[in-house]
């Protein structure tokens, strides 16, 4: 896992959000793939003075669009620089297969947004602290053990412990259902792998009986989401992120 640092940056058109903050299109790299993101800085800057920063994490399937663009922009009317941006194989940034879930992958996009955001010159790299939301809240959790740029780190909404129906699996059952989903895992990756296929399903789908994630709220929001404000969201997921 390349972390050294983007060697491709680039800070493209600058626009204003409000008379507080404003926003630049920006790209970097991150183990050969390019991710697109958004810098959010306060207008208001004093000379010879350094931001601190803040590396923002998105939820599951989440693009730069959707969950956090307000948070980002209120840290930046708060005096600080925040940077989001699309995961590799999500929304701009580039990769294969679209719309993959790689845990430790985007953890080393999320590492190399904290190597962008500390080369900025209005940004101090000695304090820059890491905010996830969902699943980018675990990404966070999990870089605080061992990622001493971040100074500090903020997991929102993060689903380490959720509540559970029925009764709890046994440790023997829990390993002997972890065994079988492994075991139907691979076999239907080697399948496809063997006939170059792509399974794609609905990460969030509306919601039914028997459905994987029947959240009709969630649902709601992502194609509200789709629909308005962020109409390069998919909802889509490879069957083998799970």
């Amino acid at each position: 896992m390349n972390t050294s640092g983007p060697s491709i940056t680039k800070r493209e058109k600058t626009e204003l959000l409000s008379d507080k903050v404003e926003r630049c299109a920006v790209l970097f790299e991150s183990d050969g793939e390019t991710l697109h993101g958004w810098l959010y800085l306060p207008r208001i800057r004093f000379p010879g003075s350094r931001l601190p920063g803040i590396v923002t994490a998105n939820a599951m399937t989440g693009i730069k669009e959707i969950n956090l663009p307000e948070y980002a922009r209120l840290f930046a009317e708060a005096g600080f620089a925040a940077i989001t941006f699309d995961y590799r194989y999500w929304g701009e940034s580039s990769g294969e297969p679209r719309y993959h879930l790689a845990p430790m992958e985007h953890r080393a996009d999320i590492r190399n947004a904290l190597t962008f955001l500390s080369d900025q010159p209005e940004v101090d790299p000695d304090r820059i602290g890491g905010w996830g939301i969902s699943m980018g809240g675990g990404h966070m959790l999990f870089l605080a053990t061992w990622e001493p740029r971040f100074k500090a780190v903020v997991a929102t909404s993060t689903g380490i412990d959720p509540q559970r129906e029925g009764k709890l699996l046994t440790w023997e059952e829990a390993e002997k259902r972890y065994a079988e989903l492994l075991e139907a895992s691979n076999a239907e990756r080697a399948v496809r792998k063997k006939a170059n296929l792509t399974t794609l399903q609905a990460w969030c789908p509306e919601p039914k009986d028997g459905c994987a994630f029947p959240v009709k709220e969630a649902y709601d929001f992502y194609e509200k989401a789709r629909e308005s404000y962020a109409p390069g969201f998919q909802n889509k997921l490879t069957s083998t992120s799970f």
